[in-house]
């Protein structure tokens, strides 16, 4: 993949350079779609449950966390991953956010908040209103026929969605394309060469619609031509 930096820049990376997010905390709002899985295949059972998001597919994932926007610093973490390396603050983008989006759906990509932490300590998000590759972009990769399982009940931990069963699994295939955005570090008041294992995605109630993470991923710092000089 060759996420753009400033300067316009393209740099190359190799997937196995990549981290994958895992997933470590997960609230929802009863009676949603959490889990896409490929059109066909059984919903994996427990902890295979987490492979949803961090293997590479664009079609799998774990989605519509939702968060109460009224008080971030107590209100249950929309979604919460990690990253084994920590991210490092770099030049552009640190991380990579994959969004399964409808055709029908938002035409931006669906409105979220990011934080860490110390972040939400400081009052300080990303707010993103527009995904870098959205539905207008020719980037934006068409999806292959998946289906999603729907739960009855709200979930507040990550034990309710390994153990939670699904009440209905829809398997009308509706074209959707994978959006992409990326995640800087600075924006959240991070200098170069700190670190971060976590971050957090919190609905931003902003649309009305709950984004569908298929795949986060932490970038490798790589030199810029101008650095080299």
């Amino acid at each position: 993949m060759s996420p753009g930096v400033p300067g316009g820049q393209v740099l190359t990376y190799i997937r196995d350079d990549l981290t994958r997010a895992q997933l470590v905390n997960f609230s929802s709002n009863p009676g949603v779609a959490v889990f896409c899985t490929r059109q066909g295949e059984s919903l994996p059972q427990g902890s295979k449950r987490l492979e949803l998001l961090s293997d590479w597919s664009l079609v799998t994932g774990i989605i519509n966390p939702r968060s109460a926007p009224e008080d971030l610093d107590s209100s249950p973490v929309g979604m919460e991953v990690e990253f084994e390396p920590p991210l490092m603050n770099g030049p552009g983008p640190d991380a990579v956010l994959f969004d399964l989006q409808l055709l029908v759906g938002a035409e931006l990509g669906d409105a979220l908040n990011i934080s860490t932490d110390r972040s939400r300590a400081a009052d300080r998000l990303i707010n993103i209103r527009q995904f870098d590759l959205d539905l207008t972009s020719p980037a934006a990769l068409d999806l292959v026929p998946y289906q999603v399982g729907v739960v009855a009940p709200a979930l507040g931990s990550l034990d309710e969605l390994l153990q939670v069963p699904v009440r209905a699994r829809n398997p009308n295939f509706i074209r959707s394309k994978a959006l992409a955005t990326g995640i800087d570090l600075s924006e959240l008041g991070y200098a170069e060469g700190e670190t971060v294992a976590r971050i957090m995605l919190h609905d931003s109630f902003h649309d009305g619609q709950g984004v569908d993470p298929v795949l986060i991923i932490g970038l490798p710092i790589k030199r810029l031509a101008t650095d080299a000089k």
